[in-house]
């Protein structure tokens, strides 16, 4: 499962990774739903994560459900509420085999690449039945999908941090000190 056995770690590896410009794209993702949404509203994260936008949003006093497959992800996302003193409705789920109370939504989002986990058609089929339903009539959904670019081979490195990627045929992921070994699908 995506993120399962690193899910603890994957907070600190975003932060490491990408410095100031992880928190800066969430600042502009909710900067951009609070533009859409003024007043409390009832709110779908699909793909939530440990919750970057799950907990503001509730913080903000929307009434937010969180659904995510990982239950590594869903752990942390249960402890980074609690620590956040807010509440959400968290579901351990694939967003595709959520299935939701119909028009209970008034806006809805899966950001941060996670449609890009739905390879199948049926599973991207499965998620549009479950948005129809769950969105009320005007409600809106945020999505968005990896650019080309996030696919680059590329180093991040700090004075405790090196993180290497290779992506190349096949995709190969190499850790500071191990052997190369292919990256997990």
């Amino acid at each position: 499962m995506p993120y399962d056995n690193s899910a603890k770690y994957f907070d600190f590896v975003n932060e490491k990774s990408f410095g100031s410009w992880f928190p800066k794209l969430t600042d502009s993702t909710l900067r951009l739903i609070d533009g859409i949404i003024k007043e409390p509203s009832s709110v779908l994260d699909l793909g939530a994560g440990t919750g970057r936008l799950t907990v503001p949003l509730a913080q903000r006093g929307h009434r937010v459900t969180a659904v995510e497959q990982s239950p590594g992800m869903t752990a942390i996302l249960r402890q980074n509420c609690a620590a956040a003193q807010c509440q959400a409705r968290i579901i351990n789920l694939p967003m595709q085999s959520f299935v939701p109370d119909p028009d209970s939504y008034d806006f809805a989002l899966s950001v941060f690449t996670c449609l890009n986990y739905l390879s199948e058609e049926s599973e991207l089929a499965a998620l549009a039945a479950a948005l129809r339903s769950a969105l009320k009539p005007g409600a809106y959904f945020l999505c968005d999908l990896a650019r080309l670019e996030l696919f680059d081979s590329r180093t991040y490195e700090s004075n405790n941090f090196k993180r290497i990627v290779d992506i190349s045929n096949p995709p190969m992921i190499k850790a500071i000190g191990s052997q190369k070994q292919p990256m997990a699908p």
